[in-house]
């Protein structure tokens, strides 16, 4: 359950007040009954002699009624998890030379594929998905397709890119452009990369893109210390401020995993969270009924049983 006017809550801090201030005023008109000695008064105030905790019931449902009364003035809505429209999404992987590193088992590019294969298996039937690749530039390796299958397939088959450099934009765009025909369907991006955009279009302007035209981009940062470009031991750079900037632009979320299980839990997360969405609904009206009815009850037994002075 979650509350859309949160700020209201702090109003529930008046409850343990009021519990308060009724416990010492009952202490006080005790205290004024046993000075003037009227026993009348004293037998009235403890609702005729009965046991003291149960002279409070009454005022114990009238401090429930308040807190549900607080309650439903926080909106509080039910929130639960439904299957989303068929989606179109397309896997943007970096396939440049830091890809090679081995701090990922037995290396970032199969680890990426590994993942890859994951979220695949996690889409459900009416998705379709496709796989862009870019180091230095960018190539389609699998158009948009339901059949998960043959996806599967051409993203077991990629490789290392022959070019050098690292085109992030170059990748968001060529992957948002098969997606400029979906209509009807959530549109998503999901991209992965280990290093620093240094060729092609800059990544913001690419995010600019995919924004207008309505697509999501989850962004997935991967590494470790101990990665570094292979044949050197200088240490890989990943940008991770360009990849949380492309999220935010476009209302994804960006994810880092520093090692091959976490890159499979990660794009795992992903996939669930495209093929299901949470729906809220507001649910203060019960919350109202339910402190309408305690109101009742506690006045009706105020005045009955419970009665004490007026």
């Amino acid at each position: 359950m979650e509350f859309a006017a949160q700020e209201r809550l702090f109003l529930l801090v008046l409850i343990p007040a009021y519990a308060a201030f009724y416990y010492f005023s009952l202490k006080r008109r005790r205290r004024v009954a046993l000075k003037f000695a009227n026993f009348e008064m004293l037998r009235r105030i403890t609702a005729h002699g009965k046991p003291v905790y149960e002279n409070y019931i009454p005022f114990a449902l009238r401090l429930i009624a308040l807190t549900l009364l607080i309650l439903a003035l926080a909106k509080p809505q039910s929130v639960i998890k439904v299957e989303t429209t068929s989606s179109d999404i397309v896997l943007a992987i970096d396939v440049s030379g830091s890809m090679k590193a081995t701090d990922f088992s037995p290396n970032r590019l199969e680890a990426a594929k590994s993942a890859a294969l994951v979220f695949a298996s996690e889409l459900k039937k009416g998705d379709r998905l496709g796989v862009v690749t870019f180091s230095g530039v960018s190539y389609v390796v699998a158009p948009l397709s339901d059949d998960l299958g043959e996806v599967k397939q051409r993203i077991a088959g990629i490789t290392f890119g022959r070019e050098d450099g690292t085109a992030i934009g170059d990748g968001l765009i060529a992957a948002a452009s098969m997606l400029a025909g979906s209509e009807g369907r959530k549109r998503v991006v999901v991209l992965l990369s280990d290093g620093e955009n240094n060729r092609g279009v800059a990544p913001r302007d690419a995010a600019i893109y995919a924004q207008r035209m309505g697509i999501k981009v989850y962004t997935v940062g991967i590494g470790s210390p101990a990665g570094v470009i292979p044949g050197t031991l200088q240490p890989v750079g990943l940008d991770e401020e360009t990849l949380k900037g492309i999220a935010q632009l476009t209302g994804g979320e960006y994810h880092f995993a520093s090692s091959s299980e976490a890159l499979r839990d990660v794009y795992r997360e992903i996939a669930r969270s495209i093929t299901f969405e949470e729906r809220r609904s507001d649910i203060s009206g019960y919350f109202l009924v339910a402190a309408l009815l305690l109101f009742i009850i506690e006045f009706g037994l105020a005045a009955t049983k419970y009665r004490t002075l007026p």
